[in-house]
């Protein structure tokens, strides 16, 4: 229930850059590069991109038949990360969202991260009647 923040400095290679899209949160730093080799390998990375779901499918599939390399840049473009920062600084923004983070009410945590996982898949219409019902029923549980 908890978020899942990973930090890249480095290569995000194969099951590592599935690591990176089943993620919730993913900041990377400004030298960090991703693929999907498998390909050389003989094997369809099916249980990679079943991770990378939030990934633009047309940058996936250029990632996966090309098996290039791509940069920090083209990952936050592509939705692989959310954020990039200079390496020498991850460090200290990973720290500074873990603060803020800890301010917060565990259970509006869970519900965020439940709602972008599950809210944000429906029409538009029913994800705004689930957003009132959601705020609502946090709004008036018990403290």
């Amino acid at each position: 229930p908890a978020p899942i923040i990973s930090v890249i400095q480095g290569r995000a290679l194969g099951f590592g850059c599935a690591l990176v899209g089943g993620s919730d949160v993913a900041i990377a730093g400004e030298a960090a590069r991703f693929s999907l080799p498998e390909m050389t390998h003989g094997t369809a990375p099916t249980l990679a991109m079943s991770a990378l779901t939030k990934v633009s499918p047309k940058a996936l599939a250029d990632m996966i038949y090309s098996m290039d390399e791509i940069d920090a840049q083209t990952a936050l473009a592509t939705g692989l990360v959310g954020r990039v920062v200079p390496t020498s600084a991850l460090d200290e923004t990973v720290d500074a969202l873990l603060a803020r983070m800890m301010e917060y009410d565990i259970p509006q945590i869970r519900t965020v991260k439940r709602f972008i996982a599950r809210g944000l898949t429906l029409d538009p219409e029913t994800t705004s009647d689930l957003a009132g019902y959601t705020l609502a029923t946090l709004n008036t549980r018990a403290k």
